[in-house]
């Protein structure tokens, strides 16, 4: 094994058994419950009856569903990490893990952010042309809402 590889081992190794890691992992885990667990709260007393336009609606309801998907990830992430945290591996690479299985793992929390990020951002628009076509914009369907949505999801 050559040197690079054996620090990287070690500092797996360290990581692995600090406390404060251990401690901040699981703190995080809890908020992701206790998020879910809010989030389950507020879709059960208000449901999809928001006063609002159907378009500011939809984007509304479909930036919701990033934060729980960015919630639910977030849990299983760092779930994974405290159960591999609690286990004792002989050897310190035994904490390593592969490409493949980070990727796997942090991937989808990276991709629940942007879509918070863009769910967002096709808010913003929503709501500047709704502003921009005031006069004639509450008659309107909700094309422009599930058209943001589409490109969101691109």
């Amino acid at each position: 094994m050559d040197n690079a590889t054996r620090k990287l081992c070690d500092t797996a190794n360290y990581l692995a058994h600090n406390t404060q890691l251990t401690v901040m992992v699981s703190l995080r885990a809890v908020v992701a419950a206790v998020g879910l667990c809010l989030f389950g709260v507020l879709f059960k007393a208000q449901g999809t009856h928001l006063a609002f336009h159907s378009n500011a609606r939809l984007l509304l309801i479909s930036h919701h569903i990033w934060v729980v998907l960015q919630a639910l990830t977030n849990l299983l992430a760092h779930s994974f990490s405290l159960i591999r945290f609690a286990m004792n591996f002989t050897g310190p690479c035994d904490y390593m893990i592969s490409m493949t299985t980070s990727l796997l793992l942090r991937g989808p929390i990276v991709f629940t952010v942007y879509g918070q990020v863009w769910a967002l951002a096709a808010m913003a628009v929503e709501r500047c042309y709704a502003t921009y076509r005031y006069r004639d914009y509450e008659k309107r369907d909700c094309t422009p809402g599930k058209l943001l949505i589409a490109i969101q999801v691109q």
